[in-house]
């Protein structure tokens, strides 16, 4: 899977393509350039990264016409089922955690499902709100990837006491 990233604009309400990532000394995003359109390529780092920009994930995955999946994307099945794309640390009971990317659906069930080859983008949580029954976005994307992997980094570190 290739490792790509688009990040929303906060200020400008736009979807932009993140060009580069820089990582900090303990792995943390500490700087990303964007296709800024009108204005060209930007480089933003550390504070305004983070009120300005949600990081989304490409899932290594198409829908079934070609588009790439990102998280924070919403995908549509044959049924009208709606779900949004999102990345989980989760319990598999036996031997730890995992992660994965996975849909949660926007009405009904709140129990996670797979992809199927039949999912279609239909929009994302920031440009198409009105696709999840819900006046704001109700996933912080970039926050939560940081909870989990503190979570995770806290949970290994009591186990090795």
């Amino acid at each position: 899977m290739k490792l790509k990233f688009k990040a929303w604009d906060r200020q400008v309400n736009r979807m932009c393509d993140v060009t580069r990532l820089e990582f900090g000394h303990q792995g943390n995003v500490v700087g990303i350039a964007v296709d800024n359109y009108e204005k060209g390529y930007g480089l933003f780092k550390n504070g305004e990264l983070e009120s300005r920009f949600e990081l989304l994930q490409y899932t290594g995955l198409n829908d079934i016409d070609g588009k790439e999946i990102y998280q924070g994307y919403i995908l549509e099945r044959r049924n009208g089922q709606r779900y949004i794309v999102d990345f989980a640390r989760l319990d598999n009971g036996t031997d730890g955690y995992s992660t994965a990317f996975y849909l949660q659906p926007t009405t009904g069930s709140q129990t996670p499902v797979t992809f199927e080859h039949s999912d279609r983008i239909v929009g994302n949580v920031f440009d198409n709100v009105e696709l999840v029954g819900t006046d704001k976005p109700q996933i912080k994307l970039m926050s939560r990837v940081k909870e989990r992997l503190a979570t995770h980094s806290a949970a290994k570190d009591s186990t090795k006491k």
